[in-house]
């Protein structure tokens, strides 16, 4: 007798592919944890639930419309799907979110989500149907790993202050807010929210301890220093997707900056508001070190560190003409 059957042991997502197609005259056996449904043609035929069912379209009407008939023997649909019913499967949610100019900390900081939300099957034809044809199981951890951030961005672009997103006596307060933003689109897809929790809004270790030392929410930001004034000659740096670009203001006219760009020299100018002072980034030189420094030829010749941007090193040489030389291509004398 042909058997269709998954064993709960190995029924390891909400929605699962049947390993074999389903035989005309087999037995299905479901548990009572599962769902069992047939797709033809891009929809879902028709769906059955726990129990035995021998594969009869004789028997089962949906089925009559779905045989195809192969040499020696008959499948139906062009797909059989297991679906997890009644069990709830976490999933974890993570990802960068926009990033927060705080006066406070001094510095864009780019957090990052880390939450975990539990969903079971509601519906399994608005699942199948709303995943457009990407059932593999990879597909819905993706797509709901993709629905739970993009409203958690909308969550945090309500939060203007580092300090209060990133409070640990907020996150149930911020998780509660994600899952019922969330919950609309998880039904609109056949899924129910059963739990979402949110582990931390993940920041760079220098950032988070600057917030424990301010005790979370209790600066008073009115009092907060805001960025210093961009002079002639100040570091500043800017932000185009992820990447950051580094140079000193040659001049500011009202709101706009003229800025030097590091490496190339090439002068643009940028609005103000898309500037901020260009952090101090820990280097092995600091400013004013007196070393030794690759000059084109190969050798190494005395010059004096100007700046360090976070990747290169400015160098001044006797002759007072500078260069860009990577960690590399910088050592004690």
């Amino acid at each position: 007798m042909n058997v269709l059957a998954l064993e709960a042991v190995h029924h390891t997502s909400l929605l699962q592919r049947a390993a074999s197609p389903a035989f005309v005259g087999a037995t299905a056996r479901i548990l009572p944890s599962q769902a069992l449904a047939f797709v033809a043609r891009g929809h879902v035929a028709g769906v059955l639930g726990p129990g035995e069912h021998v594969l009869d379209p004789r028997v089962i009407a949906f089925l009559g419309p779905i045989v195809q008939q192969r040499p020696g023997t008959a499948i139906l649909g062009d797909d059989v799907f297991w679906v997890k019913m009644g069990v709830a499967e976490s999933f974890q949610v993570g990802g960068a979110l926009d990033p927060v100019l705080d006066p406070a900390v001094g510095e864009k900081v780019t957090p990052r989500l880390d939450a975990r939300v539990s969903l079971v099957v509601s519906d399994p034809v608005r699942l199948i149907h709303g995943l457009a044809g990407k059932t593999d199981q990879g597909a819905v951890e993706q797509w709901v790993k993709a629905h739970l951030l993009r409203h958690a961005l909308e969550l945090a672009k309500q939060v203007p202050r580092l300090s209060e997103l990133v409070a640990e006596a907020k996150l149930p307060e911020r998780a509660q807010a994600l899952g019922r933003a969330a919950a609309p689109g998880l039904a609109e897809l056949g899924l129910g929210l059963t739990s979402a929790e949110i582990v931390a809004f993940v920041v760079p270790d220098h950032v988070a301890s600057r917030l424990r030392l301010m005790g979370g929410t209790l600066t008073h930001y009115s009092d907060a220093p805001g960025p210093p004034s961009l002079g002639e000659g100040a570091r500043v740096r800017t932000s185009r997707g992820s990447e950051w670009y580094s140079g000193r203001v040659g001049k500011v006219v009202e709101n706009r900056a003229e800025i030097i760009w590091d490496v190339s020299g090439e002068r643009s100018e940028v609005a103000l508001a898309e500037l901020e002072p260009e952090p101090a980034y820990p280097g092995a030189f600091t400013p004013g070190t007196r070393l030794l420094a690759q000059w084109p030829d190969g050798g190494f010749y005395p010059a004096t560190v100007r700046v360090y941007n976070g990747t290169l090193y400015e160098v001044v040489w006797a002759d007072g003409s500078t260069s860009w030389l990577g960690p590399g291509q910088v050592k004690m004398g």
